[in-house]
């Protein structure tokens, strides 16, 4: 029996704030070992976890609680969710560039500071970890922002439905073309006056 949308939908949701309280923790405890120093790149991981799980909070409980709200709709999902899209990418790839190890050692270089000991071994395998669970969110935001905003087009463009933009994302047939839509050659038809068809015909006038 397939998976519901709606329930494979807040599972994805529900797996990404796992990663981002993740990402969120190693982010921050990497930070704390690399004081004085700062990198862009670890507090750009901790703005994009920190606004990922405020994001979906907001949106996934108004959802719940509101039936009809402009939050829930396809074409404010479709922008959101691409917007995490380019965040995760950019904190993931930002973080592997400044990580680069492919195995940890008790000595690592980061921009020129080396780190030695356990210090630099706990770092270097948290820095693994990180990249890891970063690739993972943004593979996530790589399932679901690009079927809504395909899926949504081909509705629009390919069945007619031009209201999938406006409908609720949890209760729209993503699978199955909605109804009241009409294609080809018979919608073509219905969309012309004076081309109906009627079994009854009036009398003709006699002269």
């Amino acid at each position: 029996m397939p998976v519901p949308f709606p329930l494979l939908r807040l599972g994805v949701y529900g797996l990404l704030a796992v990663f981002s309280l993740i990402v969120l923790g190693i982010a921050g405890h990497i930070t704390s070992l690399t004081s004085p120093y700062y990198y862009h790149s670890i507090a750009f991981l901790i703005f994009v976890s920190v606004f990922t799980l405020v994001v979906i909070g907001v949106f996934v409980t108004i959802d719940i609680l509101r039936r009809g709200a402009l939050t829930s709709r396809v074409w404010v999902e479709i922008i959101w969710t691409g917007l995490l899209w380019v965040f995760w990418l950019s904190g993931a790839a930002a973080v592997s560039a400044l990580f680069p190890y492919t195995s940890c050692s008790s000595v690592i270089v980061i921009d020129g500071v080396r780190y030695r000991s356990s210090a630099g071994e706990s770092l270097c395998m948290e820095a693994q970890a990180g990249k890891a669970f970063a690739w993972l969110a943004w593979i996530l935001l790589s399932f679901i922002f690009p079927f809504l905003l395909i899926t949504a087009c081909v509705h629009a463009l390919g069945h007619g439905h031009t209201q999938v933009w406006q409908a609720q994302t949890s209760e729209y047939p993503w699978f199955s073309r909605p109804s009241g839509t009409a294609t080809g050659k018979h919608a073509t038809e219905m969309s012309q006056p004076g081309t109906a068809t009627s079994a009854f015909r009036p009398p003709a006038a006699e002269v």
